[in-house]
């Protein structure tokens, strides 16, 4: 991991130091995850656009999100917001989100399942991948949900799977978020408990605020069992070339 120090986003890295199963290093500043660029200072406009030289921006939160916290950039950066979820596809009812019902928040592992499964989010990550094979050679691309954590986090799992990462380096990587969101989550399970006196409620919410192996494997695991493999998905669902995952490696990997 190379965290990349900013004050006003503090989910945010990229991919340099992880190495292939092959043997080769992954360059830094090319590829970043993080979590929303809502209400960035301006030192750190600087250093995401000009310093990281960000060309291309594709924001993974529901139109309801972007709504309330737009993100910030400057002009000549090519926005674009493809959801991988939102609540319908979740199963969330409009009564449900209008009262808050935190019982309606779906087993996360049945939410990462979905994701990956369904032809919806099957159809915007192929957009997402188009994305990020037309754009990189124009500057950086960064990607980001609200937290850096789930819909963030599968991406960046597809990305590293696409370089030849090996699935424990995958994992690794994913499980990084903690360092940034144990302390969330701790606050949200103890706020449940104080509110509701509800200790199985209160462990549903705090899933929502961590990274966790299980969540991650559930995703990979449909992807074997509904598609042949990671390769396949990548292939005949992505519909990435072997051609293009050639060039992305000539042009980011190292010895």
């Amino acid at each position: 991991m190379s965290e990349i120090r900013l004050k006003s986003i503090k989910n945010i890295r990229d991919f340099e130091g992880i190495v292939t199963a092959d043997g080769k290093n992954l360059k830094r500043g090319h590829f970043i995850r993080s979590s929303a660029l809502y209400d960035l200072s301006r030192d750190d406009r600087r250093i995401l656009f000009d310093e990281f030289r960000v060309r291309t921006v594709i924001d993974l939160r529901t139109e309801a999100e972007v709504e309330q916290k737009p993100d910030s950039y400057p002009k000549g950066v090519t926005y674009i917001n493809l959801p991988l979820i939102d609540e319908a596809t979740a199963g969330i009812t409009h009564e449900q989100r209008q009262k808050r019902d935190l019982s309606a928040v779906p087993d996360m592992r049945d939410l990462y399942r979905l994701v990956v499964t369904n032809e919806k989010t099957i159809a915007n990550f192929r957009e997402i991948f188009r994305l990020i094979l037309s754009s990189y050679e124009k500057g950086a691309v960064l990607w980001h949900c609200t937290e850096g954590k789930d819909r963030c986090g599968l991406v960046s799992a597809l990305f590293l799977s696409l370089l030849g990462v090996e699935r424990d380096e995958v994992t690794a990587n994913y499980l990084l978020t903690n360092l940034y969101n144990k302390w969330k989550a701790r606050k949200y399970y103890c706020l449940i408990l104080l509110y509701k006196w509800n200790r199985q409620l209160a462990k549903k919410v705090r899933g929502m605020f961590i990274a966790d192996e299980s969540y991650l494997d559930a995703a990979l695991d449909a992807i074997d069992e509904q598609f042949g493999g990671i390769e396949s998905y990548l292939k005949n669902q992505l519909g990435i070339t072997d051609e293009q995952r050639k060039r992305l490696r000539e042009f980011y990997l190292t010895d």
